[in-house]
């Protein structure tokens, strides 16, 4: 048996008793986003009364846990949401919506006083010099001016060290993900402790290796998975580099020497029914060009010769290893299979997903999806679980968004997701 179970200042609002159930409710988690959770309560809920919820108040906050219970002999509560409410409203036949925001947004009622790492020119009178990391500062301030209740723990953080400094009085969200996650492929995550704390986390390129798989006649209702071919490179510029060998008699110093494809004598390599053919200082696969056009796109190898530089540059335009860089972002109708047998690991926002998807029946040609007949994969890939839209009065109408990939991962991540693979 599965069940959301809803709670407003530690009192269950859904499934207190037959007939005060919610008429609606949905909750929208996003990796680097407050978030967001709303429900609507029927005339006849007991809550359901003017100025019974309090606005923007943290010591009363909204809930949302996923319950599992499987035969009476074990059960798991998880928690999915949590925050506080943002507006109430009623209409004509007295249905009250509720509209809430997630914890993070406690950040956003705090400013950062102007602060530097190091003595620098031009700063304005009175501004902290910190020797501390800045993250950690960030959230010592903002607990300083915030009330207990909206107040942060330090958790997971390896990004010690890092030269910031501003002036703007920026709110302390905004401070955070400027400093800390745009651009940097890095999220804050809230999570609660054992002991009711409120742990802020930075996490490198998302969260852990989630252990569930999400697979097409398992688990999978429907999905949806967009393309962008304008991503698919389809020549490569390439660099390799390598020591030279120093002179003994002047002991000189080894160099690094750069060099390209010129030094490959021009050849067509075959390369599952593709050609690469090798054009001045670039290579191209003209089967891709043929079916996405030239982009092409410059690149770095460790390579000491031609011929291995060729190798790495052919292995890059494979049309398998290409044409999978297309999946920019999957959208799955799914059942967590959680909800099933609580044994298994739930799916979590921003945990690495493997992502299993098999097509049957399907043409040969001219998938820009790389789709075969005879059962062959549409996707198989590890993404991070980046937006999960939960229906709380219907699990199996919940969606899961993985991606997107690739152009919205740094480097870091794609070889995160490389190596997963």
């Amino acid at each position: 048996m599965i069940e959301y179970v809803l709670r407003y200042d530690g009192r269950r609002v859904s499934g207190m008793r037959e007939g005060d159930e919610i008429a609606s409710g949905s909750c929208k988690l996003e990796a680097g986003t407050v978030g967001s959770l709303t429900f609507a309560l029927p005339a006849t809920h007991p809550m359901a009364k003017p100025d019974y919820f309090a606005i923007e108040d943290a010591s009363k906050e909204v809930t949302l846990h996923v319950y599992a219970d499987r035969n009476g002999l074990e059960s798991t509560e998880i928690e999915l949401f949590r925050g506080w409410i943002k507006k109430t409203t009623t209409d004509t036949d007295l249905t009250m919506t509720v509209e809430c925001e997630g914890q993070l947004a406690y950040l956003q009622r705090t400013l950062v006083r102007p602060y530097a790492c190091k003595a620098m020119t031009d700063l304005p009178e009175g501004t902290t010099l910190i020797t501390v990391d800045p993250f950690e500062w960030l959230i010592q301030q903002h607990n300083q001016h915030a009330t207990s209740d909206m107040q942060f723990t330090m958790g997971y953080n390896p990004h010690v060290g890092k030269v910031r400094a501003s002036t703007d009085y920026k709110n302390t969200l905004e401070e955070l993900q400027d400093a800390f996650c745009t651009g940097l492929d890095r999220y804050l995550n809230v999570r609660s402790g054992p002991n009711g704390q409120r742990y802020i986390d930075l996490l490198d390129g998302g969260a852990g290796e989630g252990t569930q798989t999400v697979v097409l006649g398992e688990n999978v209702v429907d999905l949806e998975v967009s393309a962008e071919s304008s991503e698919v490179v389809t020549a490569i510029i390439a660099k390799g580099t390598t020591d030279d060998t120093p002179i003994e008699a002047n002991r000189e110093r080894a160099t690094r020497r750069e060099f390209g494809l010129e030094e490959v004598d021009q050849v067509t390599v075959p390369m599952d029914n593709s050609l690469l053919i090798i054009d001045g200082d670039r290579a191209i696969n003209q089967t891709l060009v043929n079916l996405y056009g030239l982009r092409e796109e410059k690149r770095d190898y460790e390579a000491s010769t031609g011929t291995e530089l060729l190798k790495m540059v052919a292995a890059d335009l494979n049309p398998s290893n290409a044409l999978e860089k297309t999946v920019n972002s999957i959208v799955v109708n799914a059942i967590d299979l959680h909800v099933l047998n609580p044994s298994i690991q739930p799916l979590a926002l921003l945990d690495w997903t493997h992502v299993f998807i098999r097509a049957y029946g399907l043409p040969n040609e001219g998938s820009a999806l790389g789709i075969e007949t005879g059962g062959r994969l549409i996707v198989d890939q590890w993404l991070p679980l980046s937006q999960m839209d939960i229906d709380i009065c219907d699990p199996g109408n919940s969606t899961y968004r993985f991606g997107d990939l690739p152009q919205t991962l740094t480097r870091q991540s794609a070889l995160r997701m490389g190596m997963l693979r």
